[in-house]
């Protein structure tokens, strides 16, 4: 099972340092907005979700791996695929890059998102949420 989507973002000078180089720490929000919207274009609003099924989806692992910097007003480029749906978990390989050179890659990252309760205890994928990402 590949699904994958691309989203796409500006860098902006709220998420770089004083020379308008992204900070390391930034490129995790740039993902973690390229994840919520790979599922928002299968249909899943994890804020219905949440309400409907009680579940959360917290970051559980992340590996990161950076190449070259993004720098400000870069119009970046994340690549999510969804590699693996586990019975209480997901996992997400993502790239990104720059649109000005879409094949050059600036960070990859492996992510691991648990599935929980609201009390962060593991609970299992909702059956509709496992159909969801099977099957588109």
């Amino acid at each position: 099972m590949q699904h994958s989507s691309t989203y796409q973002c500006r860098v902006y000078h709220a998420d770089t340092d004083l020379y308008g180089v992204v900070w390391h720490g930034t490129y995790l929000d740039y993902f973690s907005r390229a994840r919520t919207e790979f599922l928002r274009e299968k249909g899943i609003c994890l804020t219905n979700l949440s309400r409907e099924s009680g579940v959360i989806f917290p970051v559980a692992q992340v590996t990161l791996s950076y190449y070259k910097p993004a720098v400000l007003d870069d119009l970046l480029l994340i690549h999510t695929v969804l590699v693996r749906v586990k019975a209480a978990s997901l996992f997400f390989k993502q790239e990104l890059s720059c649109e000005t050179e879409p094949e050059r890659l600036l960070c990859r990252g492996e992510i691991k998102v648990a599935c929980t309760s609201h009390t962060l205890a593991p609970c299992p994928l909702p059956p509709s949420l496992k159909e969801q990402l099977c099957d588109r």
